[in-house]
Protein backbone atom coordinates (compact mmCIF):
# COMPACT_ATOMS: atom_id res chain seq x y z
CA UNK A 1 0.00 0.00 0.00
CA UNK A 2 1.47 3.41 -0.96
CA UNK A 3 2.37 5.70 1.75
CA UNK A 4 2.69 2.97 4.26
CA UNK A 5 5.59 4.26 6.84
CA UNK A 6 7.28 0.84 6.86
CA UNK A 7 9.59 -1.43 5.98
CA UNK A 8 9.95 -4.65 4.63
CA UNK A 9 9.47 -7.26 7.07
CA UNK A 10 12.16 -9.43 6.07
CA UNK A 11 14.90 -8.49 3.93
CA UNK A 12 17.26 -11.02 1.79
CA UNK A 13 20.84 -11.04 0.55
CA UNK A 14 20.85 -13.80 -1.90
CA UNK A 15 24.27 -15.22 -3.37
CA UNK A 16 26.82 -13.87 -0.68
CA UNK A 17 30.14 -14.94 -1.87
CA UNK A 18 32.87 -13.14 -0.79
CA UNK A 19 36.13 -14.46 0.72
CA UNK A 20 35.59 -12.72 4.12
CA UNK A 21 31.76 -13.27 4.30
CA UNK A 22 32.04 -16.33 3.35
CA UNK A 23 34.63 -17.47 6.28
CA UNK A 24 32.84 -15.29 8.98
CA UNK A 25 29.44 -16.89 7.94
CA UNK A 26 30.48 -20.60 7.11
CA UNK A 27 31.78 -20.79 10.94
CA UNK A 28 28.44 -19.54 12.23
CA UNK A 29 26.48 -22.69 10.74
CA UNK A 30 27.18 -25.86 12.54
CA UNK A 31 29.18 -28.69 10.96
CA UNK A 32 26.49 -30.59 9.18
CA UNK A 33 23.72 -28.02 9.19
CA UNK A 34 22.91 -25.73 6.02
CA UNK A 35 20.80 -23.15 8.32
CA UNK A 36 21.41 -21.47 11.33
CA UNK A 37 18.79 -18.51 12.74
CA UNK A 38 19.73 -15.96 14.86
CA UNK A 39 17.56 -13.78 17.67
CA UNK A 40 18.38 -10.09 18.16
CA UNK A 41 21.89 -9.70 20.39
CA UNK A 42 22.40 -13.20 20.41
CA UNK A 43 26.24 -14.52 19.57
CA UNK A 44 25.48 -15.03 16.01
CA UNK A 45 23.42 -12.08 15.62
CA UNK A 46 26.39 -10.01 17.00
CA UNK A 47 28.56 -11.61 14.03
CA UNK A 48 26.12 -11.35 11.09
CA UNK A 49 25.53 -7.78 11.83
CA UNK A 50 29.68 -6.95 11.32
CA UNK A 51 29.71 -8.39 7.93
CA UNK A 52 29.25 -5.97 4.76
CA UNK A 53 25.91 -7.38 4.61
CA UNK A 54 24.37 -6.60 8.09
CA UNK A 55 26.22 -3.50 8.49
CA UNK A 56 24.46 -2.09 5.05
CA UNK A 57 21.20 -3.86 6.16
CA UNK A 58 21.74 -2.23 9.28
CA UNK A 59 21.91 1.08 7.93
CA UNK A 60 18.68 0.48 5.60
CA UNK A 61 16.92 -0.22 9.25
CA UNK A 62 18.45 3.02 11.21
CA UNK A 63 18.25 5.52 7.72
CA UNK A 64 14.92 4.81 7.75
CA UNK A 65 14.04 5.42 11.33
CA UNK A 66 15.69 8.81 11.10
CA UNK A 67 14.08 9.88 7.95
CA UNK A 68 10.94 9.00 9.27
CA UNK A 69 11.60 10.31 12.43
CA UNK A 70 11.17 6.99 14.37
CA UNK A 71 12.35 6.99 17.87
CA UNK A 72 12.08 4.96 20.88
CA UNK A 73 9.23 1.98 20.72
CA UNK A 74 8.24 3.30 16.95
CA UNK A 75 11.43 2.37 16.00
CA UNK A 76 12.17 -0.43 13.25
CA UNK A 77 15.31 -2.75 14.25
CA UNK A 78 16.65 -6.14 12.58
CA UNK A 79 14.91 -8.36 15.31
CA UNK A 80 16.64 -12.12 14.02
CA UNK A 81 17.19 -13.60 10.63
CA UNK A 82 18.60 -16.49 9.08
CA UNK A 83 21.89 -18.06 7.64
CA UNK A 84 21.16 -20.61 4.77
CA UNK A 85 24.33 -22.23 2.72
CA UNK A 86 23.39 -22.84 -0.59
CA UNK A 87 25.72 -24.37 -3.39
CA UNK A 88 29.19 -22.94 -1.44
CA UNK A 89 27.52 -19.40 -0.98
CA UNK A 90 25.05 -18.33 1.21
CA UNK A 91 21.79 -16.25 1.45
CA UNK A 92 20.94 -14.28 4.63
CA UNK A 93 17.76 -13.38 5.49
CA UNK A 94 17.03 -10.56 8.52
CA UNK A 95 14.07 -10.07 10.20
CA UNK A 96 12.97 -6.16 10.71
CA UNK A 97 10.50 -5.35 13.44
CA UNK A 98 8.65 -2.35 13.89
Amino acid sequence: MAGRDLLPYRNSRQNVSGDAAKETLGALIPEGADTVTFQENDAIYQSVLKTVNGKSTMNIVHTFNQIKHLAGDREFRISGGAIKRVQGNFQLRFDVTG
